[in-house]
């Protein structure tokens, strides 16, 4: 099962617009899985363009769980933790991000978020339970027509969680 809409101008690097992601994927038995559990997704992204070519990216990630095996519970995804470190039965996470355009071929940005874990035990208002993000980073904009940029970013997080990362376009 899926819904999907987008609105955005550019897949690559989106001046203004929202994408929605809602997912879910079944896991069964009688497909040649070895276990019966759901996985549900829902992503919001959204962008609007301000100031002399400024961009506020925002996106809202869910993950839900129905059954799963602890292996495949839902885990922290935000920049600054390593994927699979953290997982709870359910996730939420905010992420906001400024891309500033420094030139003609030149951004930066900067972001903060969190993540929550909750369900199976685990209460997602408890700050054990809370993974706070924040860093910032350099793009060069390789390919101005499709808004493809090389991207350098450093993120922090909670427990000396950190990393540097280099991509080829956005985070999201």
């Amino acid at each position: 099962m899926s819904a999907y809409h987008d609105s955005r101008d550019n897949e690559n690097s989106p001046y203004r617009g929202w994408l929605l992601n809602a997912n879910n994927i079944a896991y069964r038995e009688w497909l040649g899985g070895g276990e019966n559990f759901d996985v549900f997704r829902v992503e919001f992204r959204g962008f609007l363009s301000h100031g002399k070519r400024h961009i506020l990216a925002m996106r809202q990630l869910n993950q839900w769980t129905v059954d799963a095996p602890f292996a495949a519970y839902a885990p922290v995804q935000l920049r600054g933790y390593k994927r699979g470190q953290y997982l709870g039965k359910y996730m939420s996470s905010i992420e906001a991000e400024e891309r500033l355009r420094l030139g003609d071929r030149w951004t930066a940005t900067i972001f903060a978020g969190v993540a929550f874990l909750y369900g199976g035990g685990l209460e997602g208002t408890d700050s054990g339970n809370m993974y706070p993000n924040w860093g910032g980073g350099i793009q060069f904009i390789l390919k101005e027509v499709e808004r493809i940029v090389l991207n350098l970013e450093y993120a922090g997080g909670k427990k000396n969680n950190q990393g540097i990362y280099m991509i080829m376009g956005y985070a999201f």
